[in-house]
């Protein structure tokens, strides 16, 4: 590539480079594009195709367009090993540019090389595979931001730093150490996934999850919120300890947002953080709040897991705010000054302990204990709402129940007291506070409900589904049915499956933290279960509809409909219409039946009847012929009838038909078409004919006649200048290999105009991997060599070979006997050559090969001697002409340059069509002509 040269920071020379990967074409906006050509190394020219690679970073690879660039692109669409060390993002001559690394799809950039994107908005986006090994560093030693969007698969297993920039993940991301986010806005799109090892979050920081993020680490900060904020709107699961360690930088904000799922081992609070919960959240282990603000919103769920840990909150500047449900499974501390205030539910399965001076929990909600209620040292337990107390409750030490609020401790209630010890040293009671009595349900629910859902009439017998919306935090559902109902499905989940029983009721659902009822009622309508179905038979047999129905006292009748209206089938009162000896008159009518019972009237869906008469042919199959060997014929045969079947038979001459067999030639012997492939002219003259058998009768075709004519293999080699190789004497199989050869003859244009009809299956070049590509062979009279005989789409194998359609075998081609003839080969972008004289062919015909001399072929110089000796056929003729000319570069080339896949100027075959094939072969053969006439 050419350097630039006289570039001055006044003036910009560009040049509009036309061959190559980039482009430089605005004088105002200067750019510069790596594109992988293949893959490798990141330094290395061969992988980019150019003069230049990436250096270690963009400045040091001695391109010296490098200082003007405003920006800077590289392309790996490739597999590209990163074997250096690279920064993006550097600083030159005082100004900063724009960078970016593009992984594209299928592709990856791989290696042991440290990779390091700077700010300057320098960017890495990654449609394809990244896998970094070594000191990864994102958004460092720069004022403004640097960019990394994965829509792929990434994995990083070493980070030097993550300083100032946006991540933004839509596909895979994996980041094996601890991280640590100094100034990063971090998001997971929803139905990404992360998985990191440990986090830590500083002020500045934030990170947003849609969609699926792991936490692997079990250690105390495996996820660590230092004033940063973390929002959850998706699935995030932490395996260690969540430590907010110090609160947000504004009061507008809390530290861990979430709406969605999140989970964790235990969580700490600490320096006034915070949690905003209105999704569900669950700590295994423990909840501790030593210095927090906790608001878990309505139809919340917040849950400590563990029998024998605590959900504690402590010191004077804590508190908790809950208006949905928590659930504590082992024992609740409330202690040194912290306030609580629930106007939802509060479940604890351990101990209450509410202690402290300051202390003060305010329940207008449910709080139910499953073990021990103590009050104590001046702590104030107030409100209005409701609690349940399962243990021993006491109240000492000055400490002071009061409110509207009612309890029911039921061993304090049978003494006639609020709680088993109100008033020891001290605490008190107020008079306010009542005894609630035996309330049960209270504590499991919270003060609103759910919805279920299903239908309210149901009949005894029938299965039926009821459901309800998922609820925050449950594990499980309890349903309630009436009596005699059974459930058969679903116990346990949101969905239940009933089998109905003859008792009117309720329907009811429980969670752990929402209830919903529905009242059913149960009827004995009529309901039909099975509807008749169509019947088809022949003329004379008997013919039956059927319903099937549900219902007490359910009766029937059937009615017919013979083209205008419905009318009563006399005596027809059962289940089943049964119809005797139906004639063909009745094809087309219809029948129904009425089904009543319960002051109901049901109608069945209408069933046609079809009455077959015997077969009849409509189409008999056509005589064929076939002037191409090993072609395919199919013989077809229509007919009218109900459940027909056909067998096919064939007469070789000796007036005997023989029933044909599935196998061989033969397939489709026993449907309406009879399919003959690679047929021979040993089938010439042969007849086929069909037998029909329907309704317990037979008819037969007119026989059709197969004429199939003569043929005669011919043993040909050539050799095609372009894919030829003289070190290997063989020719490139590149277009099979990449899947470019069509599977249909391409001889269709130009002078050719070819309209056969040869094809081959989708699996044939892969089975046949020698093949080059389909060659065009004509058979011309020894008389005149323009008179065309026969003519035929065959395949070129490497080693020049001729084979026909099967890959293996020599080419038949009819009208041919035996006899002398000009043989002429033609190739879509190759010059046509004709043999030097008739030659001879016949049944054992030797080899006929253009590439032992050049006189093989006819004229002055009609091959191009190759470097090994050998001759062939001159490439470059790319408009099908029979020369090689300025229209083959101008018209042809030009449009198709840089074009990939089957191309007509693509004359060394490679898939590519380029300088090469300008250069190499239509430029050095420019002027040649076909001396073979037309």
């Amino acid at each position: 590539m050419p350097r630039f040269r006289g570039y001055t920071k006044k003036s910009h020379l560009f040049l509009l480079l036309l061959v190559g990967s980039f482009f430089l074409v605005s004088p105002s906006f200067a750019q510069v594009t790596y594109t992988s050509k293949q893959s490798g190394n990141f330094n290395s020219t061969a992988t980019w195709g150019e003069t230049y690679a990436p250096g270690s970073n963009e400045y040091n690879n001695g391109d010296s367009r490098v200082p003007s660039i405003v920006k800077y692109v590289i392309k790996a669409g490739h597999n590209v090993t990163l074997n250096i060390d690279f920064a993006l993002g550097n600083q030159a001559n005082n100004t900063f540019v724009a960078r970016e690394i593009v992984i594209e799809d299928g592709a990856s950039l791989s290696g042991s090389g440290r990779l390091t994107i700077l700010n300057n908005n320098s960017k890495l986006t990654n449609h394809g595979t990244l896998s970094l090994s070594n000191n990864f560093t994102f958004g460092v030693n720069r004022n403004d931001s640097a960019f990394f969007l994965n829509n792929g698969s990434a994995t990083i297993s070493s980070i030097q730093e993550l300083g100032k920039g946006s991540i933004l993940n839509n596909g895979e991301l994996t980041i094996t150490p601890s991280i640590v986010l100094k100034n990063i806005t971090f998001k997971n799109a929803e139905k990404a996934t992360i998985s990191l090892n440990g986090v830590h979050i500083n002020v500045g920081s934030t990170i947003t999850n849609s969609g699926s993020l792991t936490i692997n680490s079990t250690a105390t900060d495996a996820l660590n919120i230092n004033s940063g904020l973390f929002y959850n709107y998706g699935r995030t699961e932490v395996k260690g300890t969540t430590n907010l360690a110090s609160g947000p930088s504004s009061s507008a904000f809390n530290n861990l947002t979430n709406h969605g799922y999140f989970k964790t081992s235990k969580t700490y609070f600490n320096n006034t953080s915070s949690l905003y919960n209105k999704g569900e959240y669950i700590s295994t282990v423990e909840f501790l709040v030593n210095q927090g603000i906790i608001v878990n919103e309505s139809c919340a769920y917040l849950e400590q897991s563990t029998s024998g840990q605590v959900f504690e909150v402590r010191n004077s500047v804590s508190s908790v705010t809950n208006k949905g449900f928590i659930k504590v499974v082992g024992n609740f501390n409330l202690t040194a000054g912290a306030k609580f205030q629930n106007t939802g539910s509060l479940f604890i399965n351990g101990n209450l302990l509410n202690v402290n001076s300051g202390t003060t929990l305010t329940n207008n909600g449910n709080v139910q204990v499953k073990k021990d209620f103590t009050n104590m040292s001046q702590a104030v337990y107030t409100g209005s709402g409701k609690t349940k107390i399962e243990g021993y409750s006491m109240n000492s030490d000055q400490a002071r129940i009061e409110g509207s609020q009612c309890v029911y401790d039921p061993s304090a209630a049978s003494a006639g007291k609020i709680v088993d010890e109100p008033s020891r040293n001290g605490a008190t009671v107020a008079a306010t506070v009542t005894n609630c009595g035996n309330y049960t349900a209270a504590a499991l629910c919270c003060n609103y409900t759910t919805t279920v859902t299903g239908p309210a009439a149901v009949t005894p017998g029938s299965t039926v589904t009821y459901s309800t919306g998922a609820i925050s935090g449950a594990s499980s559902y309890t349903w309630t049915v009436p009596a005699g109902w059974t459930i058969t499905k679903g116990a346990g989940t949101t969905s239940i499956t009933v089998k109905v029983g003859t008792q009117n009721g309720e329907v009811k659902v429980q969670a752990d933290n929402t209830c919903g009822t529905l009242a059913v009622t149960t009827s004995t309508p009529p309901v039909i279960t099975g509807q008749p179905q169509a019947v088809t038979i022949c003329a004379g047999l008997n013919a039956s509809f059927t319903v099937t129905a549900s219902g007490s006292g359910v009766t029937y009748q059937w009615e017919v409909n013979k083209g205008t209206s419905w009318e009563a089938v006399s005596g027809a009162t059962l289940a089943t219409l049964t119809l005797t000896n139906v004639e063909a008159a009745s094809n087309g009518y219809q029948y129904r039946c009425v089904v009543t019972g319960s002051g109901t009237i049901l109608t069945s869906d209408a069933a046609l009847l079809t009455v077959n008469a015997t077969p009849s042919i409509v189409t008999q199959p056509a005589s064929l012929v076939t002037n191409t060997m090993n072609s395919n014929a199919i013989f077809t045969v229509s007919a009218n009838g109900y459940n027909l079947t056909y067998q096919w038979q064939v007469n070789t001459g000796n007036d005997s038909w023989v029933t044909i067999q599935n196998g061989g030639i033969y397939s489709g012997a026993t449907t309406n078409s009879l399919k003959l492939t690679k047929i021979t002219y040993a089938e010439n003259n042969y007849s086929y004919r069909c037998v029909i058998t329907g309704c317990s009768q037979q008819v037969v075709t007119n026989p059709a006649i197969l004429t199939v004519g003569a043929s005669l293999a011919v043993n040909l080699k050539v050799l095609l200048e372009g894919p030829y190789n003289p070190s290997t004497g063989l020719m490139s199989t590149s277009l099979n290999q990449t899947k470019r050869l069509p599977f249909t003859q391409p001889y269709n244009f130009g002078t050719y105009n070819y309209a056969g009809n040869e094809a081959v299956a989708s699996n044939f070049f892969s089975n046949n991997p020698d093949i080059v590509d389909w060659i065009l062979v004509e058979i011309r009279t020894e008389l005149d060599p323009r008179q065309l005989v026969s003519r035929k789409a065959c395949f070129l194998k490497k080693d020049g070979l001729i084979v026909d359609l099967d890959g293996k075998s020599l080419p038949d081609f009819l009208n041919v006997v035996e006899g002398n003839y000009y043989v002429v080969v033609i190739h879509r972008n190759h010059l046509p050559i004709i043999s030097k004289k008739p030659v001879n062919l016949t049944a054992s015909t030797p080899l006929y090969d253009f590439s032992e001399a050049l006189e093989k072929a006819s004229g002055v110089f009609p091959q191009q001697e190759m470097p090994n000796g050998k001759f062939a056929m001159y490439a470059g003729d790319g408009n099908g002409t029979g020369s090689v000319t300025t229209a083959d570069w101008n018209e042809c080339w030009i449009r198709d340059n840089q074009r990939t896949g089957y191309q007509l100027t693509d004359f060394n075959m490679d898939g590519v069509v380029n300088v090469h094939d300008y250069r190499a072969l239509w430029l050095k053969n420019n002027g040649k002509v076909t001396q073979a006439p037309r």
